[in-house]
């Protein structure tokens, strides 16, 4: 199974191990290929090449502003795997 994560600047990775400290599940799928796409419809991409952020998690002022934008994000990439597997 692997795992989509970020850190409190919005920048995403991938794991098929335990989650880095300090970092907040996005999404689960046991197919890296499908998660990646998935995160990769909805994060914003940086300059840096291969570097894909919640961009409105980034963005977010406050700790409360932060955990909306990570649960709408999450949201979104929930209904893409959801809808990608049927």
């Amino acid at each position: 199974m692997f795992t989509a994560y970020c850190f409190r600047t919005g920048e995403i990775g991938v794991t098929d191990g335990g989650l880095p400290e300090g970092t907040l599940p996005i999404a689960q799928h046991h197919d890296k290929a499908t998660l990646d796409e998935a995160i990769s419809t909805y994060a914003t991409h940086s300059w840096q090449k291969g570097l894909l952020i919640v961009g409105e998690l980034r963005m977010a002022n406050t700790d409360d502003d932060a955990a909306e934008a990570l649960d709408q994000f999450k949201g979104r990439v929930e209904n893409h795997l959801t809808n990608s597997t049927q």
